[in-house]
């Protein structure tokens, strides 16, 4: 592999691993947001945040990547047609006219800079803004599938019992509902309806209890 490979392959490493990221940032924020939790008491490793971001495109779908994909394909289509369409009009002896300058020193007339590079101006400002639209319809997906991830979660326990756990607090209290997520150093859990977090260091114990039948 020479260099001109290895850079590639680091280049698209960095923006998998940075789109992951985000992606499953936004992920997270919106699972959190479900339960009304602050994001700053149950923070989340790197490794964690991109494990979010792979089970948020799960979430998504092939069906909607497939939808993303002839979106961006009919976005590059429209692109090259208004690109193209462009160039020919620049062609045209009406439209040269009317975007030239007089240069005083000659008597005819030259094609200023701006109708020079203008058609590549237009379909990179296009494209930037393509992107921008694409990674905010994303991002907000993203948030999206975090909050239906809570509600499937929150279902499955209240129909089920799934997730049931009881946590005996170091001062003897004993909280008998869901586990939600954990990190380093809170929990939380879902008691009565309510989220309610607590630092590792105050949880004596957590039991699982088995799924009603």
């Amino acid at each position: 592999m020479n260099q001109i490979e290895i850079k590639n392959t680091t280049l698209i490493i960095a923006f998998v691993t940075s789109s992951l990221y985000v992606f499953g940032t936004s992920f997270y924020q919106g699972y959190l947001s479900h339960w009304g939790i602050e994001e700053s008491l149950l923070p989340q490793a790197f490794e964690k945040t991109l494990f979010y971001g792979f089970l948020g495109a799960s979430y998504l779908g092939a069906k909607s990547m497939v939808f993303l994909m002839l979106a961006v394909s009919a976005n590059f289509g429209l692109a090259a047609a208004s690109f193209a369409l462009f160039e020919r009009l620049k062609r045209r002896p009406w439209f040269r006219h009317k975007f030239t300058r007089k240069v005083k020193s000659q008597k005819t007339k030259s094609i200023s800079t701006y109708i020079r590079y203008s058609g590549w101006g237009v379909l990179i400002a296009y494209w930037v803004f393509v992107v921008f639209l694409l990674s905010m319809i994303l991002l907000w997906s993203a948030g999206y599938m975090g909050q239906f991830a809570a509600k499937n979660h929150q279902a499955h326990f209240e129909n089920s019992g799934l997730y049931r756990v009881k946590v005996t607090l170091a001062s003897g209290l004993v909280e008998d509902g869901m586990s939600i997520i954990c990190s380093a150093t809170h929990c939380a859990y879902l008691v009565c309806g309510k989220a309610r977090v607590w630092p590792v260091s105050k949880i004596e114990m957590v039991e699982s209890v088995p799924p009603e039948a």
